[in-house]
């Protein structure tokens, strides 16, 4: 399960003063200043059962990237205590856990399987999850052309899957 927090967005209005909104579901920004700042929209997916899915609102070509994957590095042994699933694998032993709402808006990102395509869900994955090692970061990249308001999926990978 998902661990939800709140905080307050840190963005300014254009008169200056601070945004006073609440936002459980994005992590820097409330959701107007996401899609303004960031050009990215969390809201329902089309994969039946998946709850929430990231969209972008800008056309963007192959290997541009759309979001970072943040969260809290663990080792194999206390990932597998709580195995949120929102976890990437830097090594045998160094995961990235994006369990938290507030981990950032790469976690919002679905993947289209083959069965979600056949139903018309969805078209294929367009992104790909890059990881630097050396700066213990992640992030997601576009594989090909995605469109304005268009889903972003990526492959989860098939230990995701094998459970």
């Amino acid at each position: 399960m998902s661990k939800r927090e709140c905080t307050t967005c840190k963005a300014n209005k254009v008169n200056g003063q601070r945004c006073s909104r609440t936002t459980c579901k994005y992590s820097t920004y409330c959701y107007q200043h996401t899609k303004m700042k960031k050009q990215l929209q969390v809201k329902k997916s089309n994969i039946k059962g998946s709850g929430q899915g990231l969209y972008t609102t800008k056309p963007l070509k192959k290997g541009d990237k759309i979001v970072g994957y943040g969260g809290v590095f663990k080792t194999k042994a206390e990932y597998e205590k709580t195995d949120s699933g929102y976890g990437i694998y830097f090594n045998k032993n160094s995961i990235l856990d994006g369990y938290s709402t507030q981990h950032g808006l790469g976690r919002y990102a679905n993947d289209c399987r083959s069965q979600n395509k056949k139903a018309g869900e969805c078209n294929g994955n367009n992104a790909r999850f890059s990881t630097n090692t050396k700066k213990k970061t992640a992030s997601l990249v576009a594989t090909k052309g995605v469109k304005r308001n268009e889903e972003v999926f990526v492959n989860y990978g098939n230990g995701y899957w094998s459970d």
